[in-house]
């Protein structure tokens, strides 16, 4: 790959930070797409979950059988949190909120 150093560069780098270099795979991404197309590319796919989620609302309610949104029962700032990609400032606030253990919290956070 043209401009990408080669992965023993990497994992010199890696040993003088006493880190343990990342796997190929990741390199390769890193050097592909920059953050704000990556980000760019999740905030897409997260829209489009949300979209398939009220579609499935619709058509279960359509057939009688019942289906609750996973973030309905998570309060807004705490999914607004979560999206944001603070996931420890989310479960911090829904403990807060809910007064639940970190494992429930944790579940919770994860359903989102």
């Amino acid at each position: 790959m043209a401009g990408t150093p080669p992965v023993g560069v990497y994992k010199k780098v890696c040993l003088e930070r006493s880190t343990a270099p990342p796997p190929y795979a990741m390199l390769r991404l890193m050097s592909v797409y920059s953050n704000i197309q990556l980000s760019a590319f999740t905030d897409q796919v997260r829209e489009r979950l949300d979209r398939l989620e009220a579609q499935m609302a619709l058509v279960s309610a359509a057939a009688g059988v019942p289906y609750d949104l996973p973030t309905s029962s998570v309060p807004e700032d705490v999914v607004a949190l979560t999206r944001a990609g603070d996931r420890l400032g989310a479960i911090r606030r829904y403990r807060e909120i809910t007064g639940c253990g970190m494992d429930e919290a944790k579940a919770a956070i994860d359903g989102i």
